[in-house]
């Protein structure tokens, strides 16, 4: 686990607030300037730049422990665990570089309060999005973990109109979040039934059929249509449609007689001597 959030190279309140001071200036200076004309305009402009980001790392390594100290308080505990200590601290580094470029030194605020904010909105939004090994809606995440809480208020036997209350939810509403989980699955990991190793996007049949597949659906064709030969035509349609060979839907037999112009019973009929028929050939 990280260590309480000291660096060696930790910045004084002073020093830093001359940074932030440095680094306004020069960002005006950027702002301000207008589009290089010439060598020595772009030579400034990159000489700013170059400056910006100096002072930019130079307080991001210096404010590294407090990333952290604020990931060992709050997200060391990853619920998923599929998100490493260094991921969260790469996360965390993001958002206190956000929280660099965008504080203000008028405003009287410690860098450090304004910065954990940052950090701890980075790292919570990377961790609603990654942690579950699936890519849920951010929002429906923390819709779950306030259904979490409230149950947790309420004991283990959750009474739906105390969420409600505590939530501000309707019922609908408690509804669609309690089911949200059931509604996503992860794809990549094991089937939960299969001693392998084997991922469950695996056990999803596919709609197209390798190179042996087709193979021996060419095959069973042939047999059936060879089959199929030995019948008249009319009992030929009439065991297409009925078991939805040849690429025709399978039909009932009064749908079938009402295509013919039959009578469902005459149906029957042809359709019995046509099977008959057919178990003579096979056997």
């Amino acid at each position: 686990m990280f260590q309480a959030h000291h660096q060696k190279d930790q910045l004084t309140s002073p020093q830093t607030d001359a940074l932030f001071a440095h680094l306004a200036r020069v960002k005006q200076e950027i702002e301000t300037l207008d589009p290089p004309s010439s060598d020595s305009d772009r030579t400034q402009s990159e000489a700013l730049e170059q400056t910006y980001q100096q002072i930019r790392d130079q307080l991001v390594e210096a404010n590294l422990g407090l990333v952290k100290w604020v990931i060992n308080k709050y997200y060391y505990e990853d619920e998923g665990g599929s998100i490493t200590q260094e991921d969260m601290v790469q996360e965390g580094v993001i958002g206190l570089i956000k929280a660099i470029e965008k504080f203000d030194l008028s405003y009287g605020n410690r860098f450090s309060s304004y910065a954990r904010s940052w950090i701890q909105h980075t790292v919570s939004r990377v961790l609603e999005e990654k942690a579950a090994g699936i890519r849920l809606p951010a929002e429906w995440i923390r819709d779950r973990r306030l259904l979490a809480r409230a149950g947790e208020v309420n004991a283990a036997s959750v009474d739906p109109d105390s969420i409600e209350a505590l939530s501000g939810w309707s019922e609908q509403r408690r509804k669609q979040v309690e089911q949200a989980p059931l509604l996503f699955y992860n794809l990549d990991q094991p089937a939960r039934d299969s001693d392998q190793e084997q991922c469950q996007i695996e056990n999803i049949p596919s709609p197209w059929k390798g190179p042996e597949e087709q193979v021996i659906q060419a095959e069973e064709n042939q047999q059936t249509q060879a089959l199929l030969n030995r019948l008249t035509p009319r009992e030929i349609e009439i065991i297409q449609l009925r078991f939805g060979l040849a690429g025709l839907v399978e039909t009932s037999s009064a749908r079938i007689g009402q295509q013919l112009g039959l009578s469902r019973q005459r149906v029957r009929q042809l359709e019995s001597n046509a099977l008959t028929k057919l178990r003579r050939v096979a056997n």
